[in-house]
């Protein structure tokens, strides 16, 4: 649901345990400019460094929370446990994860999904685009958990491209097909293959996971939300998740 709070529009889930932060920030109200317009918060793609700083120190202040901690996205399945990580070196990797209250994770998107999983012990954040997903981030995620002996309450599937948007090559949707082992997971329209990456998320996390929470909410569609199809000079959307105790 869309939710107002000092100045800025965020998407918010509903239902989640009060001890849970759990917000995607839309374009309105920051002070980015331009295709980038306007609370960008992606420092790779060219804005103005001071402007997305601003966009940080705004989102920081409204709810009350440190730094955010985020990290070098590359399309992958790697996931990193911040609770053994130094935090002060680069991060590269498509997912976080955590134990410690008051620690903000971030996830940066403008198509792709980000998804959120919420345990009793620990919470991750998570980017999810084709190739993320192909190569095995949430099974690596969800194994993370099994091994931890941590059962995974909610999950949180946020904003991204959806069914009707999202067209990809044939070799790509039969490749999707065979891994999922279910044909309807694209469509055919004319000569366009549209792949429904929402419904693979939920596929992979139906054994898993308990209450399963969707913002759905194309980015394509919605122009309150940055989208990289749409223009590929554009900014990101940011997704944190905190537990508070």
């Amino acid at each position: 649901m869309l939710v107002a709070k000092n100045g800025i529009m965020y998407l918010k889930p509903y239902g989640l345990p009060e001890n849970i932060l759990s917000i995607t920030t839309t374009r309105h109200a920051g002070f980015s400019k331009s295709e980038y317009a306007s609370l960008n918060f992606g420092f790779h793609v060219d804005d103005n460094v001071l402007d997305v700083e601003k966009n940080y120190a705004k989102l920081r202040s409204i709810f009350n929370i440190d730094n955010i901690v985020t990290l070098t996205q590359i399309h992958s399945n790697i996931t990193i446990n911040l609770d053994n990580t130094d935090k002060s070196t680069s991060l590269v990797g498509d997912g976080l994860i955590t134990r410690k209250p008051r620690l903000p994770i971030g996830i940066m998107t403008a198509d792709c999904f980000n998804v959120q999983l919420i345990g009793g012990k620990n919470i991750a954040n998570l980017h999810c685009g084709w190739k993320s997903i192909y190569s095995g981030i949430l099974e690596n995620t969800l194994k993370f958990f099994d091994n931890n002996k941590d059962i995974i309450e909610y999950a949180v599937i946020g904003p991204g491209i959806c069914e009707n948007c999202y067209v990809v090559s044939k070799d790509l949707a039969i490749k999707f097909s065979d891994l999922i082992k279910n044909k309807s997971i694209f469509r055919l329209k004319g000569d366009n293959y549209l792949l429904n990456l929402r419904k693979i998320i939920k596929l992979k996390l139906e054994n898993f996971v308990n209450n399963v929470i969707e913002l759905n909410y194309c980015t394509l569609c919605n122009d309150f939300l940055y989208s990289y199809r749409r223009s590929n000079k554009t900014g990101r959307m940011l997704s944190i998740l905190m537990k508070y105790e």
